[in-house]
């Protein structure tokens, strides 16, 4: 049973305990919702609670901020700063190749971005009559000719769902206005990478260019 399921058993017991503060309740609940998410979601939420993105001080320096205002800072807002989060620190590239981070587009055509993209991401290739393995997925990539709009679609458990910008992660439904009529491509990606960037003065970033 993983972490998040058992995490979800114990949902309800965890709140009897008054030793189990805010923080860790908040904790507890995101968990247990990322339950039935994909692996890479769960992965990502747990970054950002094992890492401490979201931290105890900042938590206590929220609550005594409410408390100026008569306020009080329940474990369902701390669960929103979690979800925040995750979603403003990726994009629609960033999620459909499952990496968090922020995929942005300098070029403007389809093939000299898909050219930059299989160049900069070496677990990403072109759809062709080779069979998927069974740790890849289909990934759609529109891109506008002559500007600089794309967006990525992602296929998970025989569905297509994507991220737009800050928003969360939902079911697709169509391509935006300015990208029904673009030219796509099918990008096949291995779910097994770690991929990671540095900027020129050696700082992790969460920001890529093609």
């Amino acid at each position: 049973m993983s972490e998040y399921l058992k995490m979800s058993n114990i949902k309800a017991n965890i709140k009897e305990f008054e030793q189990i503060d805010k923080y860790d309740i908040a904790v507890a609940d995101v968990m247990a919702d990322y339950a039935d998410k994909t692996a890479f979601e769960q992965d990502v939420m747990r970054d950002i609670i094992i890492n401490e993105r979201i931290t105890k001080d900042f938590i206590e320096n929220e609550e005594k901020r409410l408390s100026n205002h008569n306020k009080i800072l329940s474990s369902e807002k701390i669960k929103e700063y979690f979800e925040h989060d995750f979603n403003n620190g990726m994009n629609c590239g960033g999620f459909a190749l499952g990496i968090f981070g922020c995929i942005f587009t300098h070029t403007k055509s389809l093939e000299e971005a898909t050219k930059l993209l299989l160049e900069k991401f070496p677990f990403v290739r072109l759809q062709d009559d080779e069979e998927i393995g069974p740790d890849e997925y289909r990934v759609l990539y529109r891109h506008q000719e002559g500007g600089f709009s794309h967006h990525f679609v992602k296929e998970e458990g025989g569905k297509l769902i994507e991220k737009d910008g800050s928003g969360p992660v939902k079911d697709f439904e169509e391509w935006p206005d300015n990208l029904k009529d673009a030219p796509e491509v099918t990008l096949i990606v291995n779910r097994n990478h770690n991929i990671e960037q540095y900027d020129e003065d050696g700082h992790k970033t969460w920001t890529f260019g093609i």
